[in-house]
């Protein structure tokens, strides 16, 4: 009788993240709580650092920050390559994905941050309809608000100043949003926030710790916790109330503009998480459909704002006055 590999017996640490569970062979630091109860209900992907079979891929395409990305010859593989972590073989049929590791001694810590970021961006439309957008997720007492930004587009920046005011975060740099039956939620992040050395240094000067995320990137990573001076808004997911697409420039007022039919579709598509990527046919119909449903049901609106930190009690206020008057519509 042959002996199947079963990775349940293996993944002793699961993890509650973007409406999955995450189940690895050791525990990540950086993901909250493990649990096992949260995990049961949700679709499992299994984390293993072994090594696996390697099927035939293409020709590496180059990603953000010294990624590249492999599509497998067949349709069911993928291979991403991030050299100071390592390398990951995924398995979209049976949810795997194969880690071989790096020599760096952090690669563990960046694993985790490249599997609970970029990888899962793209991954996550695969396990079923899920559509995933570059931004932040802050939890509001009507609801949750997306922040819409690619990289370097002030996203983060804005949510730590919601923070700062007492407003949880529930996801920082990827918006993982679901259909459940005739209403829209975005599922939790990890309790974290990344942001750029001098917004950093604001949180540093009350006394709170950052670190930097890896070496070769200035970036910094701020902890959250439930009870904390920084609020995480927890692992449930929450009715998405509002979109916003960010757009700075260098003076004038605050500005929402509402945004609708063709306009509003193109901006989603031009949100949507690790675009650079080739998805599958039936997996981009499905993202075209999920985005063409939302944009009908959830207002999307161009946030035009002035730069500089001095801006941002402006801009908050404005955001959440406007979602007050949603509200009472």
């Amino acid at each position: 009788m042959r002996n199947f590999f079963n990775p349940n017996t293996v993944c002793r640490f699961v993890y509650p993240l973007y409406g999955i569970a995450l189940a690895s062979e050791f525990p990540f630091r950086n993901l909250g709580s493990q649990s096992r109860r949260s995990g049961e209900s949700c679709k499992r992907v299994f984390f293993l650092s072994r090594n696996c079979r390697s099927p035939h891929y293409s020709r590496p395409v180059p990603l953000l920050d010294n990624i590249y990305y492999q599509r497998g010859l067949n349709p069911r593989f993928i291979y991403f390559s991030f050299p100071i972590a390592g390398g990951f073989h995924v398995d979209l049929l049976k949810k795997l994905i194969h880690w071989r590791p790096s020599s760096s001694i952090s690669s563990r810590d960046l694993a985790q941050h490249f599997v609970a970021g970029p990888l899962l961006g793209f991954a996550l439309p695969h396990f079923g309809p899920t559509l995933t957008l570059h931004g932040c997720v802050l939890a509001t007492k009507r609801g949750a608000i997306a922040l819409l930004a690619p990289q370097g587009g002030g996203k983060s920046t804005l949510a730590s100043h919601f923070l700062q005011q007492g407003t949880p975060l529930l996801s920082d740099d990827l918006v993982v949003i679901q259909k459940r039956r005739n209403s829209w939620v975005v599922q939790p992040g990890p309790p974290e926030i990344r942001l750029w050395p001098d917004t950093a240094q604001v949180f540093v000067k009350r006394g709170i710790k950052s670190r930097i995320i890896y070496r070769g990137t200035k970036k910094k990573r701020i902890s959250l916790s439930p009870k904390g001076p920084l609020r995480f808004a927890g692992e449930k997911p929450l009715p998405l109330k509002a979109l916003f697409c960010l757009s700075r420039r260098a003076d004038g007022e605050v500005q929402i503009q509402h945004l609708q039919g063709k306009r509003a579709f193109l901006e989603i598509l031009r949100a949507r998480y690790n675009h650079k990527i080739p998805e599958r046919p039936k997996v981009l119909k499905n993202q075209f459909r999920l985005a063409g449903e939302l944009i009908k049901k959830v207002p999307l609106n161009r946030l035009v704002y002035p730069s500089g930190l001095r801006h941002l009690p402006r801009v908050a206020d404005t955001v959440l006055r406007h979602c007050t008057s949603l509200n009472q519509k």
